[in-house]
């Protein structure tokens, strides 16, 4: 994560830190990469609303279940008892779930109309007396959609109590709850906006990143056209997800490059092999430091 986004800043100090079920509400732009980043600073440990259709594969529906997701099938409210049942029994515990209230992803800074199923899972909470239960809205905003890197921004905003919705149906509580949801995501975004006053990194030290980091770029250069290309390749052909298969594939490839680097250099006795596979890292976290050092978020 720390290679691939340039600056990171995340403000979570509204998150409530004590034991009380949470569900965070957050911005969809930029999909599975949102959660990442939200989960990587997240104070506690972590569930995800994830879409269903991901879950096909058996092997990878274990994998995601492992790591936390919990499938949203299409279907609506009523083709989804396991995910109510599971996401209520995380709650009751006092877990803490990610949701995307907007539905799907989309490339924008905007915050788009909300979707149901995260109304429907608060009222279900809400009705069974999960008194200690806060909504927290979050806002992720990006420097942009396909740079690398890319610099990003996480604002949490005050935990949203949840008023007794027992004479309430779901459909009032529905459009109650995304009225306010909407609200204050727009308050987040709004603070998001605001600037950031850093100092500047003195010439000195810019010099010292572009040394190294210019050996970085010369050296990640292929790895990175290949994968930008293949990436450009699936997003003409429709897809949606750009930033989000770019990290996951250098995630995959870099650490096996670097593996089979290391296994040549032992195998052939070749020390140069072994500087530049181990240098390889610290030059290109050199190139980030470099470019986050020129463009401010």
């Amino acid at each position: 994560m720390q290679f691939y986004c340039g600056k990171i800043r995340v403000d979570m100090s509204a998150i409530p830190q004590d034991s009380a079920a949470t569900i965070i509400a957050s911005n969809h732009p930029n999909a599975f990469l949102d959660a990442l980043i939200i989960a990587a600073y997240y104070p506690r440990g972590l569930k995800f609303m994830a879409r269903g259709d991901a879950f096909k594969n058996s092997l990878l529906s274990r994998l995601f279940k492992m790591l936390g997701l919990i499938p949203y099938h299409a279907g609506g409210v009523n083709a989804n008892d396991g995910f109510y049942t599971t996401c209520l029994a995380e709650l009751e515990s006092g877990g803490s779930l990610l949701v995307f209230p907007e539905g799907t992803s989309k490339h924008t800074d905007n915050v788009r109309p909300l979707q149901k199923p995260v109304a429907a899972l608060v009222h279900n909470a809400a009705t069974k007396d999960m008194g200690n239960l806060v909504v927290v809205p979050v806002y992720i905003r990006y420097s942009s959609f396909g740079g690398f890197p890319q610099s990003v921004r996480v604002h949490a905003c005050a935990p949203e109590g949840i008023q007794q919705v027992s004479e309430l149906s779901l459909a009032t509580f529905t459009v109650r709850f995304n009225e306010q949801l909407s609200e204050a995501l727009q308050e987040c975004r709004q603070a998001t906006e605001a600037p950031v006053v850093t100092k500047p990194d003195s010439l000195a030290a810019r010099w010292g990143w572009a040394i190294p980091g210019l050996a970085g770029y010369v050296l990640h250069w292929p790895l990175v056209a290949v994968a930008k290309a293949l990436c450009t390749r699936y997003k003409n052909r429709g897809g949606a997800y750009y930033d989000s298969v770019l990290f996951t594939l250098l995630a995959i490839v870099y650490p096996l490059l670097l593996l089979t680097g290391l296994f040549a250099s032992i195998t052939s006795g070749n020390e140069i092999i072994a500087i530049v596979t181990l240098a390889a890292p610290v030059t290109a976290w050199s190139y980030k430091k470099y470019k986050a050092s020129k463009h401010s978020h």
